[in-house]
């Protein structure tokens, strides 16, 4: 079953929610902007730089550097805030444990990921 770019978009807002990445911060607009971008064209995961933040900066009135620095910032208060269980269940043991967190381009990956196999 195919599912509406709505069905993309709220499922992909329900689990950044589910995540911990607080619907205030401007950087949850932009990974809702950028997971959807992926979504559609998964080459934007190869060139997040370079095409990824410019994209999401145009759509929504910032510029890529403010676009990639709340992201980052929007993960890395998820990080804090996100149970372990979930945590887990979206990213396994994918993560770098001296860092700690997911990079920005591997954070917009699996949430894709999830909200195209609908978990």
């Amino acid at each position: 079953m195919k599912k509406t770019d709505q069905g993309w978009f709220l499922e992909t807002r329900r689990i950044l929610r589910e995540l911990g990445v607080p619907e205030q911060l401007s950087g949850h607009r932009y990974l809702v902007e950028a997971v959807l971008l992926c979504i559609k064209e998964p080459d934007y995961l190869r060139h997040i730089t370079a095409g990824l933040y410019p994209t999401v900066a145009r759509r929504c009135q910032a510029s890529a550097q403010q676009v990639e620095r709340a992201m980052r910032h929007a993960i890395e208060t998820a990080w804090l805030r996100c149970d372990l269980k979930t945590a887990d269940r979206y990213f396994g043991n994918t993560i770098d444990p001296r860092r700690c967190k997911p990079v920005n381009s591997h954070f917009i990956a699996r949430v894709a990921s999830a909200v195209l196999l609908g978990d």
